[in-house]
């Protein structure tokens, strides 16, 4: 992925293009073998079993992933629900950090 991809579709990161990187970034942060649990109505602690420290390796991984600042947005993070709820995150945060 080059350094400029995230900044080029940033504009047009919907949440269902979003859902698609959110999910492979999902299963490598949480070792899962398949995707094929985190829909977009996956919970992320009752489901996935998302505890405190796996949700600060999952920002990470997001803000690597997405070239994005989530760290600053903890409060809003804490709202974050299910994996539709994150992949909605990433494509308002997207939307905003680069207008």
């Amino acid at each position: 992925m080059s350094e400029n991809s995230g900044a080029e579709t940033a504009g047009l990161l919907t949440p269902e293009k979003a859902l698609a990187t959110l999910q492979t970034i999902l299963q490598d942060v949480l070792n899962l073998e398949s995707a094929a649990a985190l829909g977009p109505e996956a919970r992320l602690q009752e489901d996935l079993n998302v505890d405190s420290l796996a949700m600060v390796d999952l920002v990470i991984a997001l803000e690597d992933g997405f070239g994005l600042k989530l760290s600053a947005d903890t409060e809003v993070i804490k709202e974050v629900k299910s994996v539709g709820d994150l992949a909605e995150l990433i494509s308002k945060v997207a939307a905003e950090q680069h207008a």
